[in-house]
């Protein structure tokens, strides 16, 4: 656990650090995601480079559960059941780029846009034989990889958040090793993000 809160503490410096650097339009994105493996949250900072184009920084924490994994109701015992359960984290760390190829051609309170990402891959497996939570990520298999994300989506404007966007792209999540029987994460993705915008 001390290492995930290690890498944590970096990337939330990195952020504060850009954000203050840079003395342009930005906005800070908080927002929910879903995949073919798992669920998560995502942290993004955008810096606008020109009229179309936003270029930025990310960090996902990523459970990982698979398709066969998530939670089930058995109607011979009451309450919600966890098939074959998972320990699996992984923290994508990325740099990406956001267009807008309409920008200023449409005049509505949309505005759709793609964007490509990449940067490390941090990977944590816990041991699911142990019971104790605590106790199951205290020396966890850890390994660095890389992840790239391209994805497509809209941006509306919805007071007070300032905008709201809907993403759906894919993960490429290849492993150097094999975690809980997978060589790859690779997988769609579904994200909504709440945006604040910020003028220096």
């Amino acid at each position: 656990m001390k290492i995930i809160y290690h890498i944590l503490s970096h990337i939330f410096c990195t952020v504060l650090f850009l954000s203050s650097s840079f003395g342009q339009e930005k906005l800070t994105n908080v927002g929910f995601t879903t995949g073919s493996h798992g669920w998560g949250i995502t942290v993004q900072k955008l810096f606008r480079l020109n009229e179309k184009s936003f270029w930025g920084i990310d960090g996902r924490f990523y459970s990982i559960t698979g398709l066969g994994d998530m939670p089930s109701s058995n109607y011979n015992q009451i309450g919600i059941q966890e098939r074959n359960q998972k320990s699996l984290l992984m923290l994508p760390v990325s740099i990406g780029i956001q267009h807008y190829p309409l920008q200023g051609k449409i005049a509505n309170n949309f505005f759709p846009f793609i964007q490509a990402k990449a940067g490390p891959l941090f990977v944590f497996d816990g041991d699911e034989s142990i019971k104790g939570f605590m106790d199951r990520w205290k020396k966890p298999e850890t390994q660095v990889t890389y992840g790239i994300q391209i994805a497509g989506g809209i941006k509306f404007i919805v007071p007070p958040y300032s905008y709201m966007s809907i993403i759906i792209g894919y993960d490429f999540f290849p492993l150097s090793k094999e975690a809980d029987g997978r060589d790859n994460y690779n997988g769609g993705v579904l994200q909504i993000d709440f945006s604040v915008k910020i003028d220096d």
